[in-house]
């Protein structure tokens, strides 16, 4: 499946749990619609659906992922709202995860290619996380790790999210953390990621069209406060799916000292 390439001022976004009825996202059709007609409202024409997939509990196999979301797109369709879905996982990591990707059980953004957008354990870090993940870059994927600034064991320390960066893993964070909404400490932390030019890509992740939802326009908002065009992020989004080089210098701007009392 050829993947439409969308306008350019158009938001791609990347990470989004809005099938009806199939993880802790959108729970009905109703819900789901709800929340397409907030992300058009946005600026956002393409989604790339991202149910969880927990090699340990709820996991959804690609035909599940692939039939939601084509209908999902006919009610779409069917309710005039112009939204191109393609299927996805966001795929917890564990060490199993190498051997499913082999065998052809985890689906990549859009649901062909290589990118792989992977959720880490939120609290404590595994002394094989960074085995598994060059385990999956041998087996050929390229790896999006998703929201790395909700991470609790990265607040103290960015060093191992530089190291994996500098070999090719790709950082997503959230619109939300991007704009305090999980917390000060978040924000500290997707702050200095900016900061340090370690982030590649924004997504949504949002799960309702109330409690986590899309808040693009907030972020963009908040990144040109830090001197960052948005987008260049959103562009980002379209050269990952195109497999295309990424733009990789995208740093918030630091303020001139006599602008540090202001």
């Amino acid at each position: 499946m050829a993947v439409k390439q969308p306008m350019e001022d158009a938001i791609i976004d990347l990470h989004c749990h809005i099938l009806p009825g199939i993880d802790d996202g959108a729970p009905d059709l109703e819900e789901s619609l709800a929340m397409a007609r907030q992300a058009f409202d946005q600026g956002v024409r393409t989604i790339t659906v991202t149910p969880h997939f927990l090699p340990h509990g709820d996991a959804p196999p690609p035909d599940e992922v692939r039939q939601a979301c084509a209908a999902l797109q006919a009610a779409l369709t069917e309710h005039a709202i112009e939204l191109e879905l393609l299927p996805g996982h966001e795929v917890y990591l564990t060490e199993e995860v190498p051997r499913l990707w082999r065998e052809g059980k985890l689906l990549p953004l859009t649901g062909e290619g290589n990118k792989l957008l992977v959720e880490l354990p939120l609290n404590q870090y595994a002394s094989w996380i960074s085995d598994v993940l060059f385990e999956l870059q041998v087996a050929g994927a390229q790896v999006v790790i998703a929201h790395p600034e909700r991470y609790r064991y990265f607040r103290d320390s960015l060093e191992l999210l530089e190291e994996w960066v500098a070999r090719g893993t790709v950082l997503q964070v959230n619109a939300g953390s991007i704009v305090g909404h999980y917390g000060e400490s978040v924000f500290k932390v997707v702050e200095r990621l900016f900061e340090q030019g370690l982030v590649s890509l924004i997504g949504s992740d949002a799960h309702s069209s109330r409690r986590r939802t899309f808040l693009f326009d907030q972020a963009s908002a908040q990144l040109h406060r830090w001197g960052i065009d948005a987008g260049r992020l959103y562009a980002n989004h379209r050269r990952l799916l195109a497999g295309e080089e990424l733009d990789r210098d995208i740093v918030k701007a630091l303020r001139p000292w006599w602008r540090l009392w202001a």
